[in-house]
């Protein structure tokens, strides 16, 4: 188990099997290095992590997002498939505020402050919801999703959930077990809004390798 501890006094504890993942490690060489704020890291409090299949993803409260582990299918989000034994902050999001992330296996999601959803790694299933079957190393916007405001993500192995404020609820890629709600077991490669009862917003949400749960605002 590694344990890091950030000037905030928040710590972060990590641990893998044995040759797998790497782990949070900071030593003298992997602290990571000023960033365009002026505060690394260690400065940064961490408001949200995610795991996914051998690589994580740590929210801080300056709206960054940092990423490590394994990097098959450009699920870091850094450009290529690149290894990662200590966190480096997602370049694609310098300019944004991100508030929510997500991580299945292959693939994740990130929301920004304007309700803008982003997604990346592998696109096979429709996964990424970006309509086509290019797995992505950066972090594309989910066109469909642009003019809904998303309020937060759940990744499944093989889906994706993303509610709005107006109380939808969209769902896309593999639905081999009925896990998208959309009444069939059809791969859908674009955000599809499930009909759950429109304007109950969602509290939360959550997804598994062949399900999903919701729960509204009014339980």
């Amino acid at each position: 188990m590694e344990q890091t501890e950030n000037t905030s006094g928040t710590r972060v504890f990590t641990w893998t099997q044995a040759g797998g993942a790497a782990a949070l490690r900071f030593t003298e060489n992997q602290v990571p290095q000023k960033d365009d704020t002026n505060k690394s890291l260690l400065d940064a409090a961490p408001i949200a992590i995610s795991v996914g299949h051998m690589h994580f993803l740590y929210l801080t409260d300056l709206g960054q997002v940092y990423s490590w582990g394994q990097g098959s299918y450009g699920k870091l989000g850094h450009g290529g498939n690149v290894f990662l034994d200590a966190p480096r902050r997602i370049a694609a999001f310098d300019s944004k505020r991100v508030v929510a992330v997500a991580s299945g296996d292959y693939h994740n999601l990130a929301v920004d402050e304007a309700g803008s959803c982003y997604a990346w790694g592998l696109a096979r299933n429709g996964r990424l919801g970006l309509g086509g079957t290019d797995d992505c190393s950066l972090p594309f916007v989910i066109e469909p999703l642009r003019r809904k405001r998303v309020v937060s993500v759940a990744c499944g192995k093989l889906h994706s959930l993303a509610p709005t404020s107006e109380g939808q609820m969209f769902a896309w890629g593999s639905s081999a077990f009925g896990q998208l709600g959309l009444g069939h077991t059809n791969d859908v490669p674009q955000p599809t809004e499930i009909p759950h009862g429109a304007g109950v917003p969602i509290r939360q949400i959550s997804a598994g390798l062949s399900h999903s749960l919701a729960l509204t605002e009014d339980g």
